[in-house]
């Protein structure tokens, strides 16, 4: 999955902050991590991997990382083709929100919340979510800007039907 990341040759808005910050992020969750699950875990056991909370978790997660590389697929698709740069996305849930594949990495991260039940989960959901929230307002007023009347009126922030 990380192989499918590409760089436009001609990005002139690469900043060495974010990469930071996200190499900052995945170091405490991964602390986390590994502190949570051998250490004070203690419910982490076989009647724990039985317990409708961890197959609830473990499914919202897993639907939710389908639905992100399904959703990162779409965005990288519109540069694939000849074109103008920026388009507007289509298909899956980008039909109903701007920000569709923020809407499928929360719903990834809530279910590792879920199904890990511990301060590890809850980190890296609010992380993302304080995170992705402001950026999906502003990538949707971008949107509306750069489009216009060309842009769908009815199209949410992030959340299809919702927000």
């Amino acid at each position: 999955y990380p192989y499918n990341i590409k760089v436009s040759n001609n990005s002139k808005n690469f900043s060495l902050a974010p990469a930071v910050g996200g190499w900052l992020v995945t170091t405490v969750h991964g602390y986390l991590n590994a502190k949570w699950f051998a250490e004070h875990g203690k419910h982490l056991n076989r009647v724990w991997l039985k317990s409708a909370r961890f197959w609830i978790g473990l499914a919202v997660y897993y639907s939710g990382f389908a639905m992100l590389v399904w959703h990162d697929k779409l965005m990288r698709d519109l540069r694939n083709t000849p074109g103008p740069r920026y388009r507007i996305p289509v298909g899956g849930m980008f039909d109903y929100a701007t920000c569709a594949h923020y809407f499928a990495e929360l719903w990834a991260w809530l279910g590792f919340a879920i199904l890990s039940w511990g301060p590890n989960g809850v980190f890296i959901f609010t992380v993302s979510f304080v995170n992705l929230v402001p950026r999906a307002v502003g990538t949707h007023s971008w949107y509306l800007e750069k489009f216009g009347d060309e842009y769908p009126a009815d199209r949410q922030y992030m959340v299809p039907f919702v927000w």
